[in-house]
């Protein structure tokens, strides 16, 4: 099908990517998006190892992203999701929050990293105090279940603020990052915003989140 090729096509094209800026001294890790139906795939697996193999990247460099579906074949895609952690690449359950079935699958899961759906923080304008403790019991859920957790949809100083404080420790969003060409990227890594800990509150997110 086309969207298993599309799949190779772009994992491939990334980890040749990573492969080049590591050479040039630029350590990076990798996140591919995986779809349900790719990972159901009897050749999933293979085509994994085949692509980190060819760009000479580690597995350990890999992470691939499911977003649980409709289309998620539970026990073909547990095997090939259990495959994966044995090859040494991580799994990244997107969009926490958006649905129940995700919550329920986490147990048994070899997730190691899981991000929370960016509908949610999106809601802190209009319903401040119950966005803020939904998302500070889906950030110890994730760390309850994975190594790390990504809030989504970071667009303003006050968003990251609130994220920190409640304990994420990664994000993703406009505020850290548009989307950029790739041969943008290693210019940007030298003029990224630098993400503190300063113990003061600027935004009234981060002072509710506090």
């Amino acid at each position: 099908q086309e969207i298993h090729a599309l799949f190779r096509h772009g994992m491939h094209q990334a980890l040749d990517l990573a492969h080049g800026w590591r050479e040039a001294g630029l350590e990076v890790d990798i996140s591919v998006n995986l779809p349900p139906v790719t990972l159901s795939h009897p050749d999933c697996v293979f085509w994994v190892a085949e692509a980190l193999r060819s760009a000479q990247i580690a597995p350990r460099h890999l992470t691939l992203e499911i977003l649980e579906s409709a289309e998620l074949d539970h026990a073909r895609s547990g095997e090939a999701m259990q495959a994966i952690d044995a090859l040494g690449a991580h799994l990244a359950l997107d969009d926490l929050g958006s649905g129940y079935g995700s919550l329920g699958r986490l147990a048994s899961m070899p997730i190691d990293t899981v991000k929370i759906d960016q509908g949610l923080i999106r809601e802190l304008p209009r319903d401040p105090l119950r966005t803020i403790r939904l998302l500070s019991t889906l950030v110890r859920i994730g760390e309850e279940f994975a190594r790390q957790t990504v809030v989504e949809g970071l667009e303003d100083e006050g968003f990251i603020e609130a994220a920190r404080l409640l304990g994420a420790r990664l994000g993703q969003g406009y505020a850290l990052a548009r989307p950029m060409p790739a041969k943008s990227f290693p210019a940007w890594m030298q003029i990224r915003p630098a993400i503190g800990e300063d113990p003061a509150l600027h935004t009234w997110p981060g002072a509710l989140a506090y």
